[in-house]
C-alpha cells in the first residue's frame, strides 16, 4: 500500500495513540472493579456501624427501664431518656442501610416490636416494652454479627481484588508500552527510510547533469513529489540563469575592453594626428582642405565615442543610470517628428544597485524605449524607475496604438532579449494596457536584497 509523505510521518504517532488509548480503556475497566469492590466494604461498613449503634441504643432503652424511679421527676428524665434511645434507634433500623441487608422476615419481627415500643410512649407499658427489647436485642446481635462477617468478607475481596488487577495491570501495561515502543520504532525507522531514500534519489538527480524527472518512482504523489519538482524546476533556472549571466558578463567585459582599447589606442592616434594638421594648417598654400581635414578627424573622434557609449555607455558608470538614459534618447531619439518623453529615475535607485543590475536595467530600458519609438506610433511616452516595498519598479508607457500579435511577431527579437536579460538578473517583466486612453504599458519588476 502507498502512503504520502504526511501519512508516513502521521502512522507512527496514530498506532502509538491507538494503543494507548486501548490501554488506557481497559485500565479504566480495572480501577472500575476495584471501585466497585471499595464501594460493597463501604456499604457492610455502614451495615455494620447502624447495626452496632441499633444494639446499643437497644440495651439503653433495657437499662431506662430496668430503673426504678421513685419521684415523679426522675420518672419523667427515665421516660425522657427512653424516648431519646427509642427515637435513635427508629431512625438505624428504618434506614436503607440496615434494611437492605436484614432478611425480609426479621424486617417484618423488628417493625412490630418496635411499633410495640412506640406505644410506651402513651401508654407507658414497661412489661410490653421489656418484651419486645428482650426480643430485638438477640435479633440485632446476631443481625451485627453477620454483618461484620460479611464486612470481613468484602474486604477479602477488596484486597484480592486489587491485588489481582494491581499484578494484571501492571503487566498488561508493561506488556502495550514495550509493544507501543517496538510498533513505534518499527514504524519509525520505516518511514525515516523511506523518506531518506527519496530524498537520496532526489539529491542524485539534483547532482546529476542528466535531465531529471519525479513522479513514476513513486505510486502516490504527496508533498515531497511537489518539493522534488520545486527543486529541480530551481536547479534548472539557476543553471540556465548562471550560464546566460556568465555570457552576458563575458559580452559586457569584452565590450569594455574594446572601448577601453579604443581609446587608449586609436582615440590618442586621432588626436596627434588632429594636432599636427592644426600646425599645418597655418603654413599650407591650401588651408581649407587642411580645415576639412580637421573637421573629418573631428567627425571621426565622435564617431568613435559614440561607438564607445554603444559598447559600455561611461556616461552610466560615471553619472548614473537617470543621466545615461537622458543622454542617449536626447542624442537618439529626440529629432524633430519623434515622440516626446519623460523621464524620471528615483535617487535611491542608483544605491540599490549593483553594477551589473544597473547594466542591464539600461539595456532593457534603451531597449523598451527603442520599441516604443519604432512600433508603438504614439506622440508621448514615460520612463519611470523607482523604489517599492522591497523592490525596484521598471515602467515604459506610451499612448500608442497598443501591442498586437503583428507587433509582438515583429519586435519578437526586442521582447526576448529584454525577457533573457531581466532573468539574468531575477526580475520579471510583464506587458499591460497603458493608463492613457490607448496604448501599452512596459513594467520590471526586480526585488531587491539588502547589500552588505
Amino acid at each position: 500500500m502507498a502512503l504520502t509523505l504526511r501519512q508516513q510521518i502521521v502512522l507512527p504517532t496514530v498506532v502509538v495513540a491507538v494503543l494507548a488509548l486501548a490501554l488506557l480503556v481497559l485500565l479504566i475497566g480495572a480501577m472500575s472493579d476495584i471501585r466497585r469492590e471499595n464501594e460493597l466494604v463501604r456499604e457492610w461498613t455502614r451495615s455494620c456501624e447502624r447495626a452496632e449503634m441499633a444494639l446499643s441504643s437497644a440495651r439503653s432503652m433495657q437499662d431506662v427501664l430496668a430503673e426504678s424511679p421513685a419521684s415523679p421527676k426522675q420518672q419523667d428524665e427515665s421516660h425522657f431518656n427512653f424516648l431519646e434511645h427509642y427515637w435513635l434507634f427508629t431512625q438505624l433500623v428504618t434506614s436503607p442501610e440496615f434494611t437492605g441487608h436484614v432478611p425480609a422476615a426479621r424486617n417484618i419481627e423488628l417493625e412490630r416490636h418496635r411499633l410495640a415500643l412506640d406505644k410506651f410512649e402513651s401508654e407507658k407499658d414497661i412489661r410490653a416494652a421489656r418484651a419486645s427489647l428482650d426480643w430485638i436485642i438477640p435479633q440485632l446481635a446476631a443481625q451485627d454479627r453477620v454483618f461484620r462477617t460479611e464486612k470481613r468478607n468484602a474486604y477479602v475481596r477488596y484486597y484480592e481484588t486489587v491485588n489481582e488487577l494491581t499484578a494484571r495491570s501492571f503487566y498488561l501495561a508493561s506488556a502495550m508500552v514495550g509493544l507501543m515502543a517496538v510498533v513505534g520504532g518499527f514504524l519509525s525507522f520505516w518511514a525515516t527510510r523511506s523518506v531518506s531514500r527519496r530524498l537520496e534519489s532526489l539529491k542524485r538527480q539534483c547532482n546529476s547533469s542528466d535531465s531529471v524527472s519525479v513522479g513514476p518512482g513513486f505510486a502516490k504523489h504527496d508533498e515531497l513529489d511537489d518539493i522534488a519538482r520545486c527543486v529541480i524546476d530551481m536547479r534548472r533556472h539557476v543553471v540556465s540563469g548562471l550560464n546566460s549571466a556568465k555570457m552576458l558578463e563575458a559580452a559586457e567585459d569584452e565590450r569594455r575592453r574594446i572601448a577601453m582599447d579604443i581609446h587608449d589606442q586609436i582615440l590618442a592616434d586621432l588626436t596627434h594626428l588632429s594636432r599636427d594638421l592644426k600646425a599645418a594648417a597655418k603654413d599650407a598654400n591650401n588651408p581649407h582642405i587642411l580645415q576639412s581635414l580637421e573637421k573629418g578627424l573631428d567627425e571621426i573622434k565622435s564617431s568613435i565615442r559614440t561607438i564607445m557609449d554603444d559598447l559600455h555607455p561611461q556616461t552610466l558608470d560615471m553619472l548614473g543610470l537617470e543621466v545615461a538614459l537622458r543622454s542617449y534618447i536626447e542624442r537618439k531619439l529626440a529629432h524633430p517628428g519623434l515622440p516626446s518623453y519623460f523621464l524620471n529615475v528615483d535617487e535611491a535607485v542608483e544605491s540599490a544597485l549593483t553594477e551589473f543590475q544597473k547594466l542591464t536595467l539600461y539595456r532593457i530600458a534603451v531597449e523598451a524605449i527603442n520599441n516604443v519609438v519604432s512600433h508603438a506610433h504614439c506622440t508621448r511616452y514615460e520612463v519611470e524607475c523607482r523604489l517599492g516595498s522591497g523592490s525596484l519598479l521598471l515602467s515604459v508607457e506610451d499612448n500608442g496604438v497598443g501591442l498586437s500579435n503583428t507587433d509582438a511577431a515583429d519586435m519578437g527579437r526586442g521582447l526576448f532579449n529584454i525577457e533573457q536579460r531581466a532573468k539574468m538578473i531575477d526580475a520579471t517583466v510583464r506587458w499591460s494596457p497603458a493608463r492613457f486612453s490607448s496604448g501599452t504599458r512596459f513594467e520590471l519588476e526586480l526585488p531587491l536584497v539588502a547589500r552588505q
